[in-house]
């Protein structure tokens, strides 16, 4: 991009509450123990913003890249490592904004709950270690006093811009799981889990509950966290729309267009908030992207494998937004 000498790039960081939302949001950072999703000790990055507010990406603790493909498992991952972390945290600040998206997990927060103290217990009063879906039907009970008189006093705000349910034909098992390392036999189980949890909170539940792996239920219902547009929240705090009210063309995209992006994912929340030409540039483009785009170009250059895609995506990214800013120009 840097031949293209007569252009005037603004450059925003793009997040939605999944990687790289850290980075987008704090200037500071400190470093905290915590445990990977297969409960493996892990040193964990967080941020603090200019008004001493502690940010905690889910992501760096239980994200789906810190597993290897086989080690990929829903039935076995947990969020314990993400409310580990916050745990660890609590005594440094009184506001805390949680960043979600890009886990690995599906296990409804439970992980995150036994991490703040939450109690597992079994028909004869034993406690359970180590909560994951694979093992709820040992669950007789589940006592939340702990996690509730840590919490006193302190405000939570969660960045996310998923909108699926828990449940159902679009609930965060059949979407999300999949890529989780979720079988088909899988999903139904989790399903199964999915029930089961509702059925011992019985909390109210709204439809963007099934962001990541479902953990917005109890962050809404027992932290009681204000749900906030992830991708909206990065932009609004980059002043976004007045650094670019005077800019012709918008570039943008991530790794793979899909059914997801529908879903108040990044790349919808940006072209939404953009008034000129938009154009997205993906690694693959799956479904229809007419109505939210201008154009989209997959950056794909001949037959190759995802880690060669991977490690040449900026140079293909750079060629493709060269031939758009070119034609622009006619």
């Amino acid at each position: 991009m840097n031949q293209v000498n007569d252009v005037e790039f603004i450059q925003i960081k793009l997040a939605d509450g999944g990687e790289n939302t850290l980075e987008a949001l704090c200037t500071k950072f400190a470093e905290c123990d915590t445990f990977d999703p297969l409960f493996r000790p892990l040193k964990h990055i967080y941020g603090i913003t200019d008004q001493n507010q502690i940010v905690i990406e889910m992501s760096r603790s239980v994200g789906l890249q810190l597993l290897t493909k086989s080690e990929r498992n829903p039935l076995y991952t947990s969020s314990f490592g993400f409310g580990y972390a916050l745990n660890q945290l609590l005594d440094k600040s009184s506001e805390f904004i949680l960043t979600v998206g890009g886990s690995s997990t599906n296990d409804l927060g439970l992980g995150f709950l036994q991490a703040l103290g939450a109690r597992f217990l079994t028909a004869d009063n034993q406690l359970i270690q180590n909560i994951t879906p694979s093992i709820y039907k040992q669950i007789s009970s589940i006592d939340l006093s702990p996690v509730y008189s840590k919490i006193q006093n302190k405000t939570f705000k969660v960045l996310s811009d998923v909108q699926n349910p828990l449940l159902g034909p679009t609930g965060c098992a059949r979407i999300f799981s999949p890529q989780k390392g979720a079988t088909p036999q899988t999903v139904d189980f989790l399903e199964q889990f999915g029930s089961f949890v509702l059925n011992q909170f019985k909390f109210l539940e709204q439809n963007s509950d099934g962001a990541a792996g479902g953990i917005m239920y109890v962050l809404r219902n027992v932290l009681g966290a204000e749900v906030i547009s992830g991708a909206e929240f990065v932009l609004n705090a980059q002043n976004f729309v007045q650094k670019t009210k005077y800019a012709n063309l918008l570039l943008t995209g991530e790794g793979k267009f899909d059914e997801q992006t529908g879903f108040g994912k990044a790349v919808q929340v940006v072209c939404k908030q953009f008034q000129g030409k938009k154009v997205g540039i993906f690694g693959q483009i799956e479904g229809k992207w007419e109505g939210l785009l201008d154009a989209a170009f997959s950056c794909q250059r001949g037959i190759c494998t995802l880690d060669d895609a991977v490690k040449n995506s900026a140079a293909n990214v750079a060629e493709v937004a060269k031939g758009v800013i070119n034609l622009m120009r006619k």
